[in-house]
């Protein structure tokens, strides 16, 4: 009796192209961390206008009432049926324009490595916000994340893992297509450059009662200062004394939150006083550490 082997029949070729192999390494590299999520139903009285930035990613699933956002010139009608991502660190103005209060699904997450991080907000963010508005995010998106929020009520740890993957999927998606519309010749840069990056701030987190020093850390990492320079504008858009910088505040966002003073925290960070840490936040964020801690 011959038995005829059917794997080959079966194989798909196509994930042998150069970029298939591109956007699984970056994937495969990628990890989601879910830090918050629920449903929360709008405190915003109609038309009361309020401000908010985030240090990480807020992904929205909108299911009652609408709100109108005002953002880096852009404005963005969010309603019943809308699934939208708040970029990291960028100022909104938000506004209730419905009669009905809000009511969202929402999963507060961020990416590792810093690098994977940075050239997943360059892709998803650089179009128009009508991108979150296709159908796909309606369809497959939302239902996503309706089975990760409705599979084991009241099991944290295994909802957790599901929005894990469920964040996991849309963050693959958005990567995936956008890859497609690149210019032939053009990549992900995962290469040295973004070893760099990560270099960097791991170097930082090794220092954190330290204040940022990018000429002492360019000699701990063996490269240049022009080097560090182009890579950080490149993958991240920012000097590296800004992207550093950030990375300090939102950590210092957690040692607040876990109940540390102002001063601890100043200190454990390397600032040299609290005033001086105080008014970095109070740029990044717009409001010192206390007000804006009082308006989450």
């Amino acid at each position: 009796m011959m038995i005829t082997n059917l794997a080959p029949v079966f194989s798909d070729k196509a994930n042998n192209s150069t970029s298939n192999n591109e956007v699984e390494q970056f994937l495969s590299n990628l990890r989601v961390q879910v830090l918050g999520h629920g449903e929360r139903g709008g405190t915003l009285s109609p038309d009361a206008r309020e401000n908010f930035m985030c240090p990480a990613f807020l992904l929205v699933s909108y299911e009652q009432g609408s709100v109108t956002l005002e953002h880096s010139g852009k404005t963005t009608v969010l309603s019943p049926g809308s699934f939208y991502i708040f970029n990291p660190f960028e100022l909104f103005s938000g506004r209730r324009t419905s009669k009905e209060s809000l009511c969202y699904k929402y999963i507060y997450f961020d990416i590792t490595p810093i690098s994977s991080r940075s050239i997943f907000r360059k892709l998803a963010f650089t179009g128009d916000d009508t991108y979150f508005q296709q159908e796909w995010y309606h369809t497959v998106g939302a239902d996503l994340l309706k089975h990760a929020f409705d599979s084991s009520p009241g099991h944290n740890r295994r909802e957790n893992v599901l929005l894990q993957y469920a964040v996991r999927g849309i963050v693959a998606y958005i990567i995936y297509t956008h890859f497609k519309q690149m210019p032939t010749g053009r990549r992900l840069n995962t290469n040295k450059s973004t070893v760099l990056i990560d270099q960097s701030f791991s170097y930082t987190s090794r220092h954190l009662s330290h204040p940022i020093n990018i000429s002492r850390m360019v000699r701990a990492l063996g490269t240049s200062r022009s080097t560090i320079d182009r890579v950080f504008l490149d993958v991240m858009q920012m000097t590296p004394s800004q992207a550093l910088t950030r990375y300090k505040i939102q950590i210092s966002l957690g040692l607040l939150q876990a109940g540390k003073s102002v001063k601890e925290v100043s200190q454990e960070l390397g600032y040299s006083s609290t005033f001086h840490f105080s008014n970095t936040f109070k740029i990044i964020f717009g409001k010192s550490p206390r007000k804006y801690l009082g308006s989450v």
